[in-house]
């Protein structure tokens, strides 16, 4: 589902890592939100006007350490597959030295040239 044409392969890769990285955080905003409207309106002080003190439920705070860690895990790995296929260029790929200067800007008097990408062959940096 590419919104714009992609210039380089390795971009629908990158692409699908933040999608799901974007729509897990969605996902997760929108239960948060449902789940602390439900217990404000359940335990409102007009329903409930004494306080009661809870104690800590270990199978709900497992629970939710497991799911947290589970989905971190997913969105590394796969993050991670993709950071190994972009770090490893195909062997007949054209190597390109470059040298990059900090404070070359628009005001100087030096120019960079322009590095134009042949698309016939994959390109290691």
């Amino acid at each position: 589902m590419p919104f714009l044409e992609p210039s380089v392969s390795i971009s629908e890769r990158v692409d699908g890592v933040f999608l799901l990285a974007l729509v897990l955080a969605v996902t997760a905003l929108i239960v948060i939100t449902f789940l602390m409207v439900y217990f404000v309106v359940k335990y409102r002080r007009t329903r409930n006007p004494k306080a009661t003190d809870v104690e800590g439920h270990t199978p709900l705070e497992i629970g939710w350490t497991l799911v947290t860690l589970v989905l971190f895990l997913v969105i590394f790995y796969y993050g991670w597959t993709n950071f190994r296929y972009m770090r490893n260029p195909p062997r007949d790929a054209m190597v390109v030295e470059a040298t990059g200067r900090q404070w070359l800007g628009a005001s100087s008097t030096q120019t960079a040239s322009r590095l134009r990408r042949c698309t016939s062959r994959s390109t290691g940096l």
